[in-house]
C-alpha cells in the first residue's frame, strides 16, 4: 500500500511533465513548469527528511512497571532471580523468573532475538539490588518514534512506522531483604547441593533454622514486650527470610 506522500509525488511528477512538455504559451508553461518542480522537490525532499531524520515524527516514552516473582521455589522464603550476562563486558543481561504468581514454571527474559538483530541491540536489561522495596519489580521504559499529527501520519504512514523502535530498557530492581540474584551456574550449584544433602543433615538444617528463629523472636519480645501477634509475625518471618538468606549464600560460596 503506497501512502499518500508517494501520489502526491506522483501527481507533482505528471503535472511537471504536462506543465514543460504541453504547455505551449511559454510564460504560462515557465510559470507552471517551475511550480509544479519546485512542489515535485519538495514533496520528495520530504520523503527524504521523513526516512532520515523523521520529519513529522517526535519521540513518546512509556514507562511501565510490573511485579515479578521468583524463579525458584515457591515455598522458599527468599526468591530467586537468574541473571546470566549477554557477551563479557556488556552490562546486559538475560534473566529467569515468573511473570505472575500463579506461573507453574519461571521464563526466561530478554534474549536477544537473532532473526532480529537490528531491533534487538536497541534493546537492553538489567538488575539492581535495592534497600527500600518489598517486592521485585521490572521496569521497562520504551521510547518510539511516532507522528507528531494526524496530519504526518496520513501522509507518510506504511504499515509499523508510526511505532518505530529508538530504545526498550528494562531494569529490574529487587530487595536486598529477601532475594538473592544467581547466575545460571550458580544457580545449579546451589540445587545440587541441596539435592546432595542427606534426610537428616536437612532435618537438621531445618531444626537449627528452627532455634535461631525462635531465639531472636524470644530477644526481640523480651526487647519489645508490647509488640501484638501481627508485630511478631513480621518479625518471625523477617528472621526467617535473613537466615534461609544467609544459609543459601554459604552453599553458594
Amino acid at each position: 500500500m503506497l501512502t499518500l506522500i508517494i501520489y502526491i509525488v506522483i501527481i507533482f511528477t505528471l503535472l511537471t511533465l504536462f506543465s514543460w512538455f504541453l504547455i505551449k504559451p511559454k510564460l504560462l508553461r515557465v510559470v507552471l513548469g517551475t511550480i509544479s518542480s519546485a512542489l515535485l522537490l519538495l514533496s520528495s525532499l520530504s520523503i527524504v527528511a521523513n526516512t532520515a531524520y523523521h520529519f513529522g515524527m517526535e519521540e513518546k516514552t512509556v514507562v511501565n512497571t510490573a511485579e515479578i516473582y521468583t524463579a525458584g521455589q515457591k515455598e522458599s522464603p527468599v526468591n530467586l532471580l537468574i541473571a546470566n550476562q549477554i557477551g563479557t563486558q556488556s552490562g546486559n543481561y538475560a534473566m529467569n523468573f515468573r511473570d505472575s504468581q500463579d506461573s507453574q514454571d519461571p521464563t526466561t527474559h530478554f534474549v536477544p532475538d537473532q532473526s532480529h538483530m537490528a531491533e534487538s541491540v536497541k534493546k537492553s536489561a538489567t538488575y539492581k539490588i535495592v534497600d527500600e522495596q518489598t517486592s521485585a519489580k521490572l521496569i521497562t521504559t520504551t521510547t518510539k518514534w511516532q507522528f507528531s499529527s494526524d496530519f504526518y501520519k496520513t501522509l507518510f504512514k506504511v504499515e509499523d512506522s508510526d511505532s518505530e523502535l529508538i530504545s526498550e530498557k528494562n531494569e529490574i530492581t529487587v530487595p536486598k531483604s529477601n532475594w538473592l540474584v544467581l547466575s545460571a551456574d550458580q544457580a545449579k550449584s546451589l540445587a545440587e547441593k541441596q539435592q546432595a544433602m542427606t534426610d537428616e543433615q536437612k532435618q537438621a538444617q531445618q531444626t537449627q533454622l528452627k532455634q535461631e528463629v525462635a531465639k531472636q523472636v524470644q530477644t526481640y519480645q523480651a526487647q519489645n514486650p508490647g509488640a501484638n501477634q501481627q508485630q511478631l509475625a513480621e518479625y518471625t518471618q523477617q528472621v526467617s527470610t535473613q537466615l534461609t538468606l544467609q544459609m543459601m549464600n554459604s552453599l553458594i560460596n
